[in-house]
């Protein structure tokens, strides 16, 4: 199997994230319409809140963080260039979500072959349980991207 990606892969692909932006970007802004928009729960409270400090200089806190600081650090800097809101803060999780799609494609390619590189991507653009996550903020989908580029990168070294 070739591992070079032809054009028309790179174009079939590009079609996918694509839809997969295009679906995460619908959810959002409908999400953005219901009077839950700025309920936020326990973690992703915790997130925002402590990104937005991180973000106004607060580096070191004034609590015992019981979560793990790299997502936080992550949306502070996005707080820092964009300021600190939740459009911001969920366009950041789309943004991973997409990458985590072309991850998904990239691994299941490796794998598998480029039609089950293509069949993951789709299912993973359209899968609605990582399109809720990514429009919330939590530390979910990025921690899933980052195993991705971890086992992406494991089977490119085991070549």
């Amino acid at each position: 199997m070739s591992q070079r990606i032809s054009r028309r892969e790179s174009m079939m692909v590009g079609g996918i994230l694509a839809l997969a932006l295009a679906l995460r970007l619908l959810y959002l802004w409908q999400f953005s319409q219901l009077p839950d928009w700025d309920q936020l729960t326990v973690d992703n409270w915790y997130h925002h809140h402590w990104a937005s400090a991180i973000a106004q200089g607060n580096i070191v806190g004034d609590t015992t963080y019981f979560r793990a600081p790299f997502y936080v650090w992550c949306l502070s800097i996005v707080y820092a260039a964009f300021g600190a809101s939740l459009w911001a803060a969920r366009l950041f999780g789309i943004g991973v979500g997409v990458c985590s799609v072309a991850f998904t494609y990239l691994i299941a390619r490796r794998l598998a072959g480029h039609r089950a590189g293509m069949i993951a991507a789709v299912i993973a653009s359209i899968y609605p349980i990582f399109l809720m996550f990514e429009a919330e903020i939590l530390l979910d989908p990025l921690f899933t991207l980052l195993v991705q580029v971890f086992v992406f990168s494991l089977l490119l070294w085991s070549d």
